[in-house]
């Protein structure tokens, strides 16, 4: 997991009453086990929080092409310097 997003998810359990978990995973299992560890996390700080997740559909003629417009999307076409400014 990428620093910020643990410093971020983090934060959330300690301090937060729900947490938003993007769903860039590639499966609703791999989405599930984030929420159980999110979950899992904020009990143990003697927590219990709600988790949210955004879902995402796209389509494209292969799998492949469509994994690969999704990170185009998702990775090259972001606004890092947006991202980056979020977390100072």
């Amino acid at each position: 997991m990428p620093a910020r997003r643990a410093t971020g998810q983090l934060s959330a359990v300690k301090n937060c009453d729900a947490f938003l978990s993007a769903g860039l995973a590639h499966s609703l299992d791999e989405t599930a086990a984030r929420v159980r560890k999110a979950k899992d996390a904020a009990r143990a700080q003697g927590r219990e929080i709600g988790c949210y997740t955004v879902g995402v559909v796209t389509c494209r003629p292969t799998k492949k092409e469509a994994e690969e417009y999704f990170h185009h999307c998702t990775v090259e076409r972001a606004d890092w310097n947006a991202v980056d400014s979020i977390w100072g």
